[in-house]
């Protein structure tokens, strides 16, 4: 049986080769303020890709977020949502700061633009499978605002508004340097605290070993290059699930500025969905249930919208992997699972991938 997975990199010729330079050169990283050489290429072409003036890579998603909420010098309580991966919690718990969860829009899912509480020292909107948080309203609280884009790199406009942005390019992102992320910023200030973040901190700026290695960001760079090709199948595979998943389940509505780093759809069949999907070959995960608020490492405090969607959300493949004949398969399956009943109009008409 063909197995697909839910999310899967996407490696060639040119990664290989770019990864077996840097082995031959014998530069696998550098301990230097700057970085090496690829780590600097990469971190340009991050800013050439987004826009923004500055960029610094580092050994993972969560870094990103530790790193950027560390030189933002935050100190108390940051609002964020629960509804995401712990990763961001993590990180603002190990910076020193209090996680304060706030609820989301229960049509995107990411957070509602709820006034923050008293107390809050920072807010950190989570770009949920690539969808973009509204982060404009978050600014007039006038606290450090830090964009988790961790799922939306190639999303249009992700990491650029607030105060800082950070990607993760693990294996089941968009793009992917095999472990690594990367802090963007426009101020000044903030980027000349962050290259000492990353390099075990000076003087009275703390900081870790959050160095990228030059293997990662070689097989990155290439992979930047290859992002549009990434983001077209994607969107391509994503519009096609919006238009024939029909009535099956609540589907998002297409998005050309989404990158589809993950497609979740809504169902009250969400557990028989994974099951008939499994049993397909096909991959469908949950993420995430349960919601970091409900983890047990943290205050618990209801969220009405975060728990309802916790229990209703199953994510599908629409990685470039994806071909239009196992779409086709997926959405008759969805359908079958949710209705028991294959001639039920709606959607999904076209025969099931062998």
């Amino acid at each position: 049986m063909q197995q697909v997975r839910i999310n899967q990199p996407l490696l060639g010729e040119g990664e290989a080769a770019a990864v077996l330079d840097v082995m031959r050169s014998g530069v696998l990283t550098d301990s230097g303020r700057a970085g090496g050489p690829m780590v600097r290429r990469f971190e340009g072409a991050v800013r050439e890709r987004t826009g923004a003036r500055h960029c610094v890579a580092v050994s993972s998603g969560t870094a990103a977020l530790w790193a950027a909420i560390t030189a933002l010098e935050i100190s108390g309580g940051i609002m964020m949502p629960s509804f995401t991966h712990a990763s961001t919690a993590n990180a603002a718990h190990f910076a020193g700061c209090r996680p304060a969860f706030a609820d989301i829009d229960p049509e995107t899912y990411t957070m509602d633009a709820a006034r923050p509480g008293p107390g809050t020292a920072g807010i950190i909107p989570v770009h949920l499978y690539g969808h973009v948080a509204r982060v404009g309203p978050y600014l007039d609280a006038h606290v450090p605002v830090t964009e988790d884009a961790a799922q939306a790199p190639g999303s249009r406009g992700a990491g650029r508004t607030g105060h800082a942005g950070i990607f993760s390019f693990y294996p089941g992102k968009v793009c992917t340097t095999g472990e690594g992320g990367a802090v963007i910023c426009d101020d000044a200030g903030l980027y000349e605290r962050l290259p000492d973040v990353r390099n075990h901190g000076s003087g009275e700026t703390p900081g870790m070993n959050l160095r990228m290695p030059e293997t990662c960001a070689a097989m990155g760079c290439v992979q930047m290059g290859r992002l549009d090709g990434f983001l077209e199948r994607r969107r391509h595979n994503a519009r096609m699930l919006c238009d024939l998943l029909g009535e099956s389940v609540a589907a998002p509505e297409y998005d050309p500025d989404c990158n589809y780093g993950l497609f979740t759809v809504s169902s009250p069949r969400r557990d028989a969905i994974r099951a008939a999907l499994h049993g397909r070959g096909i991959q469908a995960a949950t993420y995430y249930d349960p919601p970091v608020h409900a983890l047990g490492r943290f205050p618990y405090a209801p969220l009405p919208n975060t728990e309802s969607a916790a229990g209703r959300v199953p994510s599908i493949p629409v990685h470039p992997g994806v071909t239009d004949a196992t779409i086709h398969g997926m959405c008759r399956t969805i359908r079958d699972a949710c209705w028991g009943d294959a001639r039920r109009p709606g959607a999904c008409g076209a025969p099931a991938a062998a």
